[in-house]
C-alpha cells in the first residue's frame, strides 16, 4: 500500500512538470493557449514544451494559431500597468515585449520590484526586531552563555542596520525613477 501511495506521488509529481494535459492537448484551441501563454510573457520557445506535452496524446500543436494568439496576448503583457504589478508581486519581466517601450517597461517593473523589496526588507526588520525583544524580555533563545547570548543580540542589531543601509538605498533608487 505505501509503494503504492509514493508511486501515485511520483506519478503526480512528474505529470505536473507538463504545459498541458493529454486531454487538453486533444481540445486545444491553439489561439487561445497562444493568448495565454502571451498574457504570461512567454518566450517563442516555449510552445516547443507544449509539442513535448502533447507528444504523448499524438497531437501536433498549431504553431500559426498558437503565435497569433501569442501576439495579442503580448498586448496586455506589454503594459506598464502590467510590469508594474508584477514587480509588486516580486516577479521580473521577461524579455519579450517590443523595443520600442522596453525601456518604459523596465523603469515601471524596477519599481515595482523596488517597493517589493522594500516591503520585504521592512517585514525582515520587524522580525528580527521581535527576536531582539523576545530576547529582552528573558528569554535566553537556548544560549547557555551569556556572551554568545550578546555576541546574538549584536548580529541582530548589525543585521538590522544592514537592511536599514539597504532599504534607504532602495528608496533613493525609487525616488530618481519618479
Amino acid at each position: 500500500m505505501k509503494l503504492l501511495c509514493i508511486l501515485s506521488l511520483l506519478a503526480l509529481g512528474l505529470t505536473s512538470c507538463a504545459t498541458m494535459t493529454v486531454e487538453e492537448c486533444k481540445v486545444a484551441d491553439w489561439k487561445s493557449v497562444g493568448y495565454k501563454d502571451g498574457t504570461n510573457g512567454e518566450t517563442p520557445d516555449y510552445f516547443s514544451k507544449h509539442g513535448k506535452a502533447c507528444s504523448k496524446a499524438n497531437v501536433t500543436p498549431d504553431i500559426m494559431a498558437w503565435q497569433q494568439g501569442r501576439a495579442m496576448g503580448l498586448k496586455s503583457y506589454c503594459t506598464s500597468s502590467n510590469a508594474y504589478n508584477m514587480g509588486l508581486a516580486g516577479k521580473k519581466l521577461n524579455l519579450v515585449c517590443n523595443v520600442d517601450n522596453i525601456d518604459v517597461l523596465q523603469v515601471q517593473n524596477r519599481k515595482g520590484l523596488l517597493i517589493y523589496k522594500i516591503e520585504a526588507d521592512r517585514k525582515e526588520i520587524e522580525r528580527l526586531r521581535e527576536q531582539r525583544d523576545k530576547f529582552y524580555s528573558g528569554d535566553n533563545l537556548g544560549y547557555k552563555n551569556r556572551d554568545k547570548a550578546r555576541e546574538y543580540v549584536n548580529t541582530i542589531y548589525n543585521k538590522i542596520r544592514s537592511i536599514q543601509e539597504r532599504i534607504n538605498d532602495e528608496q533613493n533608487e525609487l525616488y530618481q525613477l519618479r
